[in-house]
Formats: structure tokens, sequence, C-alpha cells
């Protein structure tokens, strides 16, 4: 089987849609990994990487509330990233790779479940405009 290979063409600083597809902690590095594939390049993850800093005011800790991701305790469980819809820009690195610069994630609101007519069909008034 011959492996073809294709050019990444990506613009730094230009938004692209994506999906969280993992989550990794690593303690002994001190890194938190959250690697994402995007809409458009299915089958390809970019990595965005934060400083394991699990205090208040840290750029991890800045990350989630940011993005409401934190309980009311201020915690958070790192599965519930997965399959969560974003926005990224990109960066290539000295290494010539692509890497996420920015990721921001869809906050679900309650607006969002709550989409279109409330009302039973039966009991919709008729303005007689038929």
């Amino acid at each position: 089987m011959k492996l073809i290979f294709k050019q990444l063409h990506l613009d730094e600083n230009q938004e692209y849609e994506a999906v969280v597809r993992d989550v990794v902690v690593n303690k002994k590095k001190g890194t938190l990994w959250i690697f994402v594939e995007l809409d458009e390049m299915k089958n390809q993850t970019f990595m965005k990487s934060f400083p394991l800093a699990l205090t208040e005011g840290s750029l991890l800790w800045n990350f989630l509330n940011d993005n409401e991701l934190l309980d009311r305790k201020g915690n958070m469980e790192t599965d519930d990233l997965i399959g969560r819809d974003c926005v990224v820009t990109m960066s290539q690195g000295k290494d010539s790779n692509w890497y996420v610069n920015e990721l921001d994630l869809f906050i679900e609101t309650e607006a969002d479940d709550d989409w279109g007519d409330d009302f039973d069909d039966e009991e919709d008034i008729d303005f007689g405009d038929d």
C-alpha cells in the first residue's frame, strides 16, 4: 500500500471549528494536553498545552473558568471535555508543526436545549389565517 501525504494548508490566527478528542494529564511533566480535531481536517489532532498548575488564577484555572468548566467547588473532570465543540486558532511552531494557539469551547446554555415551540399544537390559537 502506498501512503500519500498531503501538505497542511492552515492560516495562523484564522478561526477553525473543532472537537476535543482527548485530554491527557501528565503529572510527571506537569502538563495538561488537550487534543482537538478540526472539522475540515478529519483524523488528525492538534495539541493545546497548559502547565498543570492547580491553583486559582493559574493559566489552566483561568481557561477552565472562562469556559465555565469548573463545578461549584472549583473542580472539573477532564473527561467532560472530550467531544466538546470548540473554536481554535492555530500557530506554527519553530519545529514547523502546527499547534493550537487559542482554544474556546462552545458554552452550552439552557437556551440551547430550549429551542422552538414549547406549546402543544392542540393548544395553538387559530387566528383564521388559513
